[in-house]
């Protein structure tokens, strides 16, 4: 579960640099 978390996460972040 941890890892799911994280990988979301991880994926918001990325998404979120790539938006800005």
């Amino acid at each position: 579960y941890k890892f799911t978390l994280f990988n979301e996460l991880y994926f918001l972040v990325a998404g979120g640099t790539v938006w800005t």
